[in-house]
């Protein structure tokens, strides 16, 4: 299962706009389809933030996201990097991605080393439609090359099996 590490400007923003990207990673998330990493910093870090008043949002939305997080969550202690961070405030999230070699999706790249695994919430999902795409057509190629070795043993006459990888190109 994918791996990822979810900033908390990006548990926000699920919550003021339920229908953006940063909604759909978490109900992806929730869906079992990937598996959140969290350190003690972080899920501390998501009640801080989920709490100030400014953003208004309801006790019972905190407590829920929170609990549903932490239910899709896998818990480690990270050890700090020495990485230079713009916002050390961050470090929570890229160590934890580091350590377990995750994706980190945040809407605030510039507070992070320019490095592949750390995504912007759009950044992200398209990268699971390539990965899909590719595994699509992955089982396809399998599922036609098993098609024609059942052919080829129940008629020797049908293309071999070097014929059929040169029929698709590959």
């Amino acid at each position: 299962m994918r791996q990822v590490v979810i900033d908390t400007n990006v548990v926000i923003s699920s919550v003021l706009s339920p229908n953006g990207k940063p909604s759909e990673i978490l109900k992806l998330c929730f869906s079992g389809l990937l598996q959140v990493v969290c350190s003690e910093s972080i899920i501390s870090e998501y009640k801080r933030v989920l709490a100030y008043k400014k953003l208004n949002i309801a006790v019972e939305t905190q407590v829920g996201l929170l609990n549903a997080i932490e239910e899709v969550s896998v818990l480690i202690k990270p050890i700090k990097s020495l990485s230079l961070m713009t916002d050390e405030d961050d470090r929570i999230f890229y160590d934890a991605a580091t350590a377990r070699n995750a994706a980190l999706i945040t809407g605030n790249k510039i507070h992070y080393p320019n490095e592949p695994h750390i995504k912007t919430p759009t950044e992200f999902l398209e990268s699971l439609e390539v990965e899909f795409e590719e595994y699509a057509h992955k089982r396809y190629v399998a599922a036609k090359l098993a098609e024609a070795e059942a052919e080829a043993v129940a008629d020797p006459k049908r293309i071999s099996h070097e014929e059929f990888w040169q029929e698709f190109g590959l």
